[in-house]
């Protein structure tokens, strides 16, 4: 017996619907801003290990595409078609799983977001995540994409008052701390023993490290304000 299936009357959000269901209502015009995953019909010559039975019919550009028979009709296959020639059912179609192992079967999805396992480009592989975790405060990618974005309209420095007071506070580390490490580098010359030597390049080296701090806080608080 064939299933009943029911559509919405209007268009409604996709983002949380998965598999065949996903294609179904992306596919006839039921989910909002949402292409249709299947780009491409079935030629005649598709799918050669997955269905060694094959019906026949012809398009409406007069080629030759698969169908099945269901009860008394012939219906289009249920089949997509991956960019390196394989073939899947829908519901493994939008699943946010590499079906393909090309990726082909997610990319034209919307139901996902994207995201990478690590920061590090020689070593990071594509992951995709439901929308369901995306801003809930549990870090779920390698790079933070799903936590820090602009969608969730989080900031490292929240708040005016903080913000300032990265400013003041980076400002003075790298100025006060530009003038010390001149101060003892200039001096470094006209030491004599070995102890005396040794401290001044210790000051230098902290200094140097709080440098580098009031830099970072800078830098943090200018994106926060510019980004």
């Amino acid at each position: 017996r064939i299933p009943t299936v029911f559509l919405p009357v209007t268009s409604i959000d996709c983002s949380h619907v998965f598999g065949e269901a996903y294609v179904l209502l992306a596919c006839t015009g039921r989910c909002r801003n949402t292409p249709c995953p299947v780009n491409r019909t079935l030629r005649y010559d598709s799918c050669p290990q997955d269905i060694p039975q094959r019906t026949y019919s012809l398009t409406v550009d007069n080629s030759l595409t698969l169908v099945k028979r269901v009860e008394n009709e012939f219906r289009p296959m249920s089949m997509f078609e991956c960019s390196n020639g394989r073939c899947i059912p829908y519901r493994k179609v939008c699943n946010l799983a590499d079906d393909c192992g090309d990726g082909s079967d997610e990319d034209e999805c919307r139901n996902q977001f994207m995201c990478w396992t690590t920061d590090i480009p020689k070593s990071r592989t594509r992951l995709r995540i439901p929308w369901s975790r995306v801003c809930d405060g549990q870090v779920d990618c390698g790079d933070l994409s799903d936590e820090c974005n602009d969608i969730c309209h989080r900031h490292v420095i929240d708040g005016k008052i903080l913000l300032a007071s990265a400013y003041l506070i980076g400002a003075l580390a790298v100025i006060l701390n530009t003038l010390n490490i001149s101060k003892n580098i200039r001096s470094i010359s006209r030491i004599r023993t070995l102890n005396v030597l040794q401290n001044r390049v210790l000051v230098v080296l902290i200094g140097l490290g709080d440098w580098l701090v009031g830099a970072y806080l800078l830098v943090i608080a200018i994106t926060e304000t510019f980004m």
